[in-house]
């Protein structure tokens, strides 16, 4: 072979390895530092159901490799270790090449599941990215809120789904109201909540109840985690509606278009191994 076709074939083959790497890297970088993840779950699903609501601590690197932390879990088990992870180019959430998901454009929150109920587990979690300088002003405005409540975790297994109007004055208090529920279970109320300066949100008189708001103010997740104080335990997720967000997405006029990636929990609970 001649020798110039020879160190342009190693040149091309040079190039596209460190694109490739460059490549791989750019995309595990979309999701970096701690996370706090709301994930329901159920690791009895073929035996009868048994829900668990766990809330944990995950560090991403940004380069495929990171860390686990358990906050606060319904069955009272702590949990840490590590784990490697992999974004494709289009989004798609892989850890320790199982459990599946998909990361916001932005990097901010992501969803991850196991459907793979071989070992009579599966689980959903959202997942938010902790932010700087936030407070109760970042959770202001009306939110859409979705719930997945079971509301008999330690007789048997009752589920119920929600879904609520709930308006933030962005100085600690909440007001909602039900729009739909599995058991018509229609109500209204009020409650007051704390953003604590990394996103975190503490519910007032809840315990157990706690999740975290995203930097930008659109997503939060809260759950409860404490089955003993009313024999339930919960993953909500909320959405601010556009009109509240001030910027231009906020039109009526806009449309959606693209690719989206659904998960849907129905039925008894969602659920698996503590760790990732």
């Amino acid at each position: 072979m001649d020798i110039r076709i020879f160190k342009t074939v190693v040149f091309s083959v040079m190039c596209f390895v460190m694109c490739s790497a460059q490549l791989v890297y750019a995309n595990n970088s979309r999701i970096d530092g701690i996370y706090i993840v709301n994930r329901l779950m159920d690791n009895k699903v073929n035996t009868g159901g048994s829900s668990i609501v766990t809330r944990i601590r995950l560090t991403f690197d940004g380069a495929g490799s990171g860390a686990y932390e358990t906050l606060e879990s319904s069955v009272g088990v702590d949990d840490a270790g590590s784990f490697s992870y992999n974004v494709s180019p289009d989004g798609i959430l892989s850890i320790d090449g199982n459990d599946e998901g998909i990361v916001s454009p932005d990097g901010h929150t992501f969803v991850i599941s196991n459907a793979d109920s071989s070992d009579d587990a599966v689980f959903l979690g959202v997942g938010i990215k902790q932010g700087t300088g936030l407070s109760n002003s970042t959770l202001k405005g009306t939110y859409i809120n979705n719930q997945f409540m079971d509301d008999e975790v330690n007789t048997g297994g009752y589920s119920i789904v929600t879904r609520q109007w709930i308006n933030s004055d962005g100085a600690g208090s909440m007001t909602y109201e039900t729009l739909e529920s599995s058991v018509d279970a229609m109500d209204a109320g009020s409650y007051s909540h704390n953003v604590s300066s990394d996103g975190i949100i503490s519910i007032d008189g809840k315990d157990g109840d706690a999740g975290i708001i995203s930097p930008d103010g659109y997503v939060f997740t809260i759950s409860d985690a404490d089955p003993y104080d009313d024999d339930a335990v919960f993953l909500m997720v909320g959405i601010k509606l556009q009109k509240d967000r001030g910027d231009s997405s906020s039109s009526s006029s806009s449309s959606s278009s693209g690719c989206f990636i659904g998960t849907t929990v129905y039925g008894t609970p969602m659920a698996a191994e503590i760790g990732f």
